[in-house]
């Protein structure tokens, strides 16, 4: 008989932290390259914006700037 474990919601909460932080550190270092398209530099800073989000909303405490800096970085904003 299989038991389904039911996770502890401390360590579940790390898991999904650690995991947006990786989507963060992910996007920041493609949106560095040169030679990426409009289209997929506004993927990646979207994407970044929703992990920037989720992280927010997991850990208010948080302060989470990076898509702003990308958007600034990436000459797409003044």
């Amino acid at each position: 008989m299989l038991r389904h474990l039911v996770p502890n919601p401390e360590e579940l909460r790390r898991f999904l932290v650690k995991s947006e932080n990786l989507v963060v550190a992910h996007c920041l270092t493609l949106l560095q390259q040169q030679g990426l398209s409009f289209t997929e530099r506004r993927r990646l800073i979207r994407l970044l914006g929703e992990a920037e989000t989720a992280l927010q909303s997991l850990d208010p405490r948080l302060k989470v700037d990076a898509a702003s800096r990308a958007v600034d970085g990436a000459g797409l904003c003044a």
